[in-house]
């Protein structure tokens, strides 16, 4: 008697190996009536990603692909129904980057979390002579000084850690 083989995986009891892209593609897809939601692997922003042959692909980009043919040259997708994990390719319009910008603030997703902060997270003031503004963050003064004396202590006390081994 043969050892029974478990499932390769949820989508492909069987292995996949002996299907195409669109065949492997089409199972990890959930559709509805507005939007067709991504069911398997995500990237660290939420779309949708599968690998073929070694070479990710986002699952956004290759519905709209089977649909609609090649992506024009320079510009990205934009998703109408802002919802990452959509595949519906009519919920994708290609656009700019300034378009998907303009559609984001349009719609009041702005991502500006620390924008409203007044305080740092030790409660220290933005404000005046405690303010530090360096490559478009804002940084509080005494808490980076403060982080700067005790990598400054780190190091003196690593170098003398060398020294003390030199000696023996």
């Amino acid at each position: 008697m043969e050892p029974v083989k478990k499932p390769r995986n949820k989508y492909f009891p069987r292995g996949g190996k002996d299907l195409s892209t669109e065949e492997r593609f089409w199972p990890k897809v959930l559709k509805s009536d507005s939007c067709w939601e991504w069911q398997a692997s995500l990237t660290d922003k939420g779309y949708g990603q599968f690998f073929d042959k070694g070479v990710r692909i986002l699952a956004h980009r290759y519905s709209y692909k089977l649909r609609f043919g090649k992506i024009p040259e320079g510009l990205f997708l934009c998703h109408t129904c802002d919802n990452p994990k959509c595949v519906n390719p009519d919920h994708l319009k290609p656009g700019t980057q300034k378009d998907n910008i303009q559609d984001m603030i349009a719609k009041g997703r702005r991502f500006c979390r620390n924008k409203n902060k007044t305080h740092c997270i030790r409660g220290h003031e933005f404000s005046g002579h405690n303010l530090i503004i360096k490559a478009k963050q804002r940084l509080c003064r005494i808490c980076n000084n403060e982080s700067n004396r005790l990598a400054a202590q780190r190091h003196r006390a690593k170098l003398k850690e060398m020294e003390t081994k030199k000696s023996l």
